[in-house]
């Protein structure tokens, strides 16, 4: 009898359990192998268009390559006008998750740092690069935001100087003096002062970064601010001896912020160990968390690595004065803003003919009268966006392309080399059937870079290919 009670017990009790299983309409579920969905990428706005480093055009796309290269993220580059204040310079930031800082000029609108301020206080992520800290010295707020910053006439006035001593302890020091300086360029160790945090979690605690400047003497409010990472400034070097900043992060209300002093130039922004904190400290700005993985050509503490970004072998960077970002296919000259300080220069480098897509307003002079007083041939064809561009404008151009020449180069520019590389991808495509792919590549490599533009010239293209 014990024994038949203890059988109908338990098969009550698998009754129940298999009961429990079931759904209520009475079919049991079937597993499958759902996979989680591939998380959103993350929206990310590089804001330049004026830096003291005249490199900026080509770091401002090297980090955009990078961060889309990890598929991780969509890039939009929102660009100042080349020189003085831009009153229309008025970014949509709610559009975004993070905003990434390639800017050292002018003042923003007053508008426009509202916009931003709200923007970070309701928990947008922010990026600060190198020079990116020594902009807006006048600009409360944005202090707040950085932590620290140099030049621009900082001082005690705006805060402390930080580093750390030789004992690791991290020193705030209220004495006077100027914020901000460095040696000359070289390679130096970075030594992390926080492994645990998400975005040094697994690095080396030491590593080798590239050629670059180590920024000393950064001074400022320090709020909510955490030193991830140090250098130290030797005197022989011309240091002051001290561990200094180079990673750091700052919580503004709801925000967070990265900050790097890291990346001078291209060749610093090739360092592994750059773009492996680019692509962690964007993600932890924007999601509060780190996914992205620390790649096996990470540097070690005996030796540097370098990444070259990727980029289209039919375009060279070259170097042309002042202009803006000028690039080179076979003798068409691409460029961005003139100065017209260059001409001579440019009669050197062989450019007789010059082609503009500048509107009047762009300029604050007269490019028809300096063409004509410099005896270049220019050709004027003003335009918003290239895509807009009638058929018989474009014959116009490639016709005027196509007589380049060893001894009679042409300069093709714009304001910033975006609607020049819009055109030539329209022009490689459709005019010279090159592959719709390399057009692009090129086109990037010329100064077209935000996700719109791209859209927009593929769907024209794709259009009249049909």
């Amino acid at each position: 009898m014990r024994e038949k009670s203890f059988l109908v017990r338990f098969v009550l009790c698998l009754s129940l359990a298999l009961a429990g299983m079931l759904p209520q309409n009475g079919f049991a579920q079937v597993e499958t192998d759902a996979r989680p969905a591939t998380p959103a990428k993350i929206r990310v706005l590089i804001v330049d268009g004026q830096n003291n480093h005249a490199i900026w055009p080509k770091t401002t796309e090297m980090m955009r390559s990078y961060l889309l290269e990890s598929e991780r993220f969509q890039v939009d580059v929102a660009r100042t006008e080349p020189k003085g204040p831009d009153p229309n310079f008025a970014p949509d930031f709610s559009k975004y998750d993070v905003v990434l800082s390639n800017y050292n000029g002018e003042a923003w609108p007053e508008a426009t740092r509202n916009a931003f301020e709200e923007f970070v206080k309701k928990g947008g992520g922010f990026v600060v690069i190198h020079a990116a800290n020594n902009a807006f010295p006048e600009w409360r707020e944005y202090n707040r935001m950085i932590g620290l910053g140099g030049w621009g006439g900082r001082s005690e006035k705006d805060g402390p100087y930080v580093y750390y001593d030789e004992q690791k302890r991290l020193q705030r020091d209220e004495a006077k003096g100027s914020g901000g300086s460095h040696g000359p360029q070289h390679e130096f160790i970075v030594q992390t002062r926080n492994s645990e945090h998400p975005i040094m979690a697994g690095l080396p605690e030491r590593w080798l970064h590239t050629q670059d400047e180590l920024y000393d003497r950064l001074r400022g409010p320090g709020e909510n601010l955490e030193v991830l990472a140090t250098s130290f400034a030797a005197p022989d070097q011309g240091g002051t001896g001290r561990h200094e900043p180079m990673v750091m992060v700052v919580n503004y209300e709801q925000g967070r912020i990265f900050h790097t002093t890291l990346g001078h130039a291209d060749y610093s922004q090739e360092c592994v160990g750059f773009i492996t904190l680019l692509l962690r400290g964007t993600e932890w700005a924007a999601t509060g968390k780190v996914t992205i993985p620390i790649p096996p050509d990470f540097p070690n503490s005996e030796r540097a690595s370098r990444r070259p970004p990727k980029v289209s072998s039919n375009v060279k960077r070259i170097f042309l004065g002042n202009t803006i970002n000028p690039t080179q296919f076979e003798n068409i000259i691409f460029a961005g803003a003139i100065d017209p300080n260059d001409a001579e220069l440019f009669r050197q480098t062989g450019i007789r003919t010059i082609i503009s897509l500048c509107k009047q307003a762009e300029n604050d002079w007269d490019e028809s009268e300096w063409a004509q007083r410099e005896g270049f041939s220019l050709h004027q064809l003003p335009c918003g966006f290239p895509i807009d561009l009638p058929a018989e404008q474009l014959e116009q151009i490639s016709e005027i392309l196509s007589k380049a020449s060893p001894d009679h180069q042409i300069l093709f520019h714009c304001g910033q080399g975006g609607r020049v590389g819009a055109c030539w991808a329209i022009l490689r495509t459709l005019h010279q059937g090159a592959p719709l792919d390399e057009a692009l590549r090129e086109a990037a490599a010329i100064g077209l870079r935000t996700e719109p533009m791209i859209k927009s010239v593929r769907e024209r293209i794709l259009k009249e290919q049909q």
